[in-house]
């Protein structure tokens, strides 16, 4: 999976660009992020993001419920790569875009790169089930490829998270008796 997504950073952004850029695949932070400060981006070739509705956004994660859609881990990998274009172009007004909070899409950068990068290809997609986003929420899923759009379960990290916050919720239930 790594060499086919380095194939795919080299062929976006040409042979001089991938020198001084870094991308790393990652099988333990669940997802993707781009990092502007050191300039690299991590992915998870397995998982991309069971969206949710714009209602559950701001719910812990064990109170959200997904609505059955979804977002590729192919799809999720572009969205970072949007944030590094975007980055790379205009690092101070991508910095500016990424302070101003936005109440579905945690910031206008996140917003920028949903509508503009990540929803057109959604769009061109659709028939593989691919779905646009309307925010920035959504449950972290393990796929069983790159371009599947059908979850397979949730991370592992978001399991261990779930299961905490419902192990705090009972034992505030059992001190309130």
């Amino acid at each position: 999976m790594i060499s086919l997504s380095l194939l795919l950073v080299y062929t976006i952004l040409g042979k001089d660009k991938l020198i001084r850029n870094t991308v790393r695949g990652d099988t333990n932070r669940g997802g993707g992020q781009y990092d502007p400060e050191n300039n690299i981006l991590t992915f998870d070739p397995l998982v991309g993001v069971e969206h949710i509705n714009d209602d559950q956004m701001g719910k812990n994660i064990s109170d959200q419920k997904g609505n059955g859609k979804a977002t590729s881990p192919a799809s999720i990998f572009l969205h970072e790569a949007g944030h590094f274009l975007n980055y790379r172009n205009d690092y101070e007004g991508s910095s500016v875009l990424f302070e101003i909070e936005d109440k579905l899409f945690t910031n206008l950068e996140e917003r920028r790169v949903i509508r503009d990068v990540e929803n057109p290809f959604a769009a061109k997609k659709s028939g593989n089930g691919e779905s646009p986003r309307t925010n920035h929420g959504g449950i972290p899923s393990t796929f069983s490829s790159p371009t599947s759009t059908k979850p397979t379960g949730v991370t592992p990290a978001i399991r261990r998270q779930i299961a905490v916050e419902k192990a705090i919720k009972e034992a505030i239930k059992g001190n309130k008796n």
